[in-house]
């Protein structure tokens, strides 16, 4: 004899209903405390955020004496206006074309070579990695004479693409700054946690399906798509607000980066400029982090940074 079930009802849990994406019940007293202190203290470090922005649109009469506001008087902007009068176009391009350089060069050779590491047995791979570690111990400041004489020391290099002549070396050129950035141990070794993470059954697989030692290669490439983003991320940031690198190497102030234009500004400009400047340098990490935030939150998948 079969059992009519059509007119019993499943009472399912409130807190476990599909739709109920957040259950006030399941929060202890501990957490909300947590939750109260975290948003206090992310409110207060927007604070400085929130009041640069309000300074880069008041004018120096009305930010001189007043002290710490949010609101001062009318909106201007001619702290804006005044950084595209002194050739901050020229310098946002010098850093956007030496941080896009950079970001090739290092997402090129660090893929290619973490991918070697984490997937290929070769003599002195050991010794190799130990003092690829070793190296991340030294300060940078270090190495820094070291590369400037080196870089400074290259024999074949007269003029840089723009045709503009350059020397001793890369001294005094664009490429003089990409160069010894081209490669970073820490992006190999970021890279290579991800290849390592991927299954060896995938590159087998290909080969027997006749794919080319390269055609393999690419497939572990897009696999490791979010970490490559992130080291790009990474390496755009720190790229961005370099300053001491270049401005060893860069003594011409039509190359000046971004961050040896700041550097030079703050003698002569206005509270209100000052902040201007500052937000415009935030402008692209910002935007670059909106459209990339995904890769960079799926990463802690595979790497366990946080």
């Amino acid at each position: 004899m079969k059992k009519d079930c059509s007119s019993k009802t499943i009472n399912t849990p409130k807190n476990i209903m599909p739709g109920n994406k957040f259950n006030k019940q399941s929060l202890s007293t501990g957490q909300i405390i947590l939750i109260v202190i975290l948003t206090l203290v992310a409110i207060l470090m927007m604070v400085p955020f929130i009041w640069s922005i309000i300074a880069s649109f008041t004018s120096a009469n009305d930010l001189e004496g007043n002290g710490f506001k949010f609101f001062y008087g009318a909106f201007t902007f001619k702290n804006w206006a005044s950084l595209f009068k002194n050739n901050w176009t020229l310098y946002i391009f010098n850093t956007l074309f030496i941080a896009f350089a950079e970001i090739f060069l290092q997402l090129l050779f660090c893929s290619m070579a973490a991918y070697a590491f984490a997937k290929y047995d070769f003599y002195g791979k050991k010794i190799l990695y130990k003092i690829m570690l070793l190296s991340m111990m030294l300060p940078g400041i270090i190495t820094l004479i070291p590369q400037f004489i080196v870089t400074t020391s290259l024999p074949f290099f007269k003029k840089d693409i723009f045709g503009n002549e350059i020397g001793p070396g890369l001294y005094n050129s664009l490429f003089g700054v990409i160069l010894p950035n081209a490669v970073s141990i820490y992006g190999i070794l970021f890279l290579r946690q991800f290849f390592t993470n991927l299954s060896d059954e995938i590159g087998d697989a290909a080969r027997i399906d006749g794919a080319s030692g390269f055609r393999v290669f690419l497939i572990y490439f897009k696999m490791a798509l979010p970490g490559i983003m992130t080291l790009g991320l990474f390496t755009f940031v720190s790229t961005w607000s370099s300053y001491l690198w270049p401005s060893l190497i860069l003594f011409d102030e039509s190359k000046f980066t971004l961050g040896q234009a700041l550097q030079e500004f703050q003698t002569s400009a206005s509270t209100g400029e000052m902040m201007a400047g500052s937000l415009l340098s935030l402008l692209p990490i910002i935007i670059l982090f909106i459209f990339t935030q995904k890769y960079f939150l799926k990463q802690t998948t595979y790497t366990g940074i946080k």
